[in-house]
């Protein structure tokens, strides 16, 4: 199994942007994006990433939300589109 490190450096305050690194070193969004859509982390995803601000928001999902965010987040990417069929 293979470890990653990934940190987000947010300079808001000055610039605006923020900066990547993995396992240490300076890296792309892009290589980020690729990164997390090979290891199947999907952050949009309520039942996978919770953050406080979106709790209200997963409070108030129906029971067929809550079964395809869950099918996504757990299923193989073939079985999210059978069960949308």
């Amino acid at each position: 199994m293979q470890y990653y490190w990934l940190k987000q450096l947010l300079l808001l305050f000055f610039s605006g942007k923020s900066t990547w690194r993995l396992n240490g070193k300076v890296t792309t969004q892009k290589i980020v994006d690729q990164l997390m859509s090979e290891l199947r982390i999907q952050v949009g995803n309520l039942c996978q990433f919770l953050p406080q601000d979106k709790v209200h928001q997963f409070s108030k999902m129906n029971a067929k939300e809550l079964l395809n965010k869950t099918v996504e987040a757990v299923g193989e990417p073939k079985l999210v589109e059978d069960q949308q069929r």
